[in-house]
């Protein structure tokens, strides 16, 4: 599996104190986080307002093209021996995750980003949800799209 280059871009991760709040916000509430704890040489931070948990790093320009590109969904080496041979087990994914939602929460809208062709969005959708995907990489996938949600787009700076 080919190694994943990141450049940090906040403070050393093992320092052993507490890093300052601002150069690294939230990505889902946008709140201040704290540094909690170092694993692998990288720090691991809390949002202080939600609660989310994220690493300190960020990819390089150009991650999710080298990592998700067709070798991933066809090659079989890191990711899939043939992605859109698993459509109907990725929609029965889908569906399962509404089931489970539904126990916290009334069917509304998802957005599914890195969704490959959409198949998990299908079974969401197909238990009362609506919808779209956004996929960074179509690719070989184009041959398989659940047709009318998957929309192409760059996800990276």
């Amino acid at each position: 599996m080919e190694s994943i280059p990141h450049t940090r871009t906040g403070p050393p991760a093992c320092a052993g104190h507490e890093h300052g709040t601002a150069e690294w916000r939230c990505a889902i509430c946008g709140g201040e986080s704290r540094h909690l704890f170092a694993k692998h040489g990288f720090g691991i931070r809390g949002c202080r307002s939600c609660a989310h948990q994220f690493a300190e790093l960020e990819p390089d320009a150009g991650h999710a093209a080298r990592i998700y590109g067709d070798d991933y969904f066809f090659g079989g080496t890191a990711g899939y021996g043939d992605y859109l041979s698993e459509a109907r087990l990725l929609r029965a994914h889908g569906s399962r995750y509404a089931r489970l939602l539904a126990s916290h929460l009334a069917p509304g809208r998802v957005l599914d980003v890195g969704a490959a062709a959409g198949f998990v969005l299908e079974g969401l959708l197909d238990d009362g949800w609506t919808g779209a995907a956004v996929e960074p990489h179509l690719g070989d996938l184009r041959r398989g799209l659940a047709a009318r949600m998957v929309v192409h787009r760059d996800v990276e700076p």
